[in-house]
């Protein structure tokens, strides 16, 4: 049987080329599109993760005029607006506009297209198996909701 430290040594063996290989996928799919840091920047805003610059820049792990300059940037290509924040008008929410919403349906559909590319290998046992794995650690790592 694994012990909890060598499934966990595993875990950081299997992930970071994994995220790697996603990574890549957005570069190449988002080419003259999205950066990375956009792609993840609007992905975190379609999940409710973040809408606000400091949540970004703590998700980002990056500084506050990093990702204030990124969303600048989003906003002047028409794919974020401003909005302000109804709870305190003092702060403004950024919400993807239907062309952000546009921009990254497209890179995403293509980075799943290479991800399912990659799936052809497995038989159904494998998916099956796969899918009950990434069930237990999604469960194990929840996402939190505005981080």
């Amino acid at each position: 049987m694994m012990s909890d430290l060598d499934l966990a040594k595993r875990f950081l063996e299997v992930v970071p080329p994994l995220m790697h290989v996603i990574r890549k996928e957005v570069r190449v799919a988002g080419e003259g599109h999205l950066t990375v840091a956009q792609y993840r920047i609007l992905i975190g805003i379609r999940r409710g993760h973040a809408t606000q610059v400091c949540q970004m820049a703590e998700r980002q792990g990056v500084s506050r005029p990093a990702v204030s300059r990124m969303v600048d940037g989003l906003v002047r290509r028409g794919l974020l607006k401003r909005v302000q924040d109804q709870d305190d008008r003092r702060q403004s929410q950024v919400v993807l506009t239907a062309k952000g919403n546009a921009e990254l349906d497209e890179v995403r559909g293509a980075v799943l297209g290479k991800l399912a590319a990659h799936m052809e290998e497995l038989d159904n046992s494998d998916r099956v198996s796969l899918s009950s794995s990434l069930d237990r650690l999604e469960a194990l790592f929840p996402r939190e909701k505005n981080r």
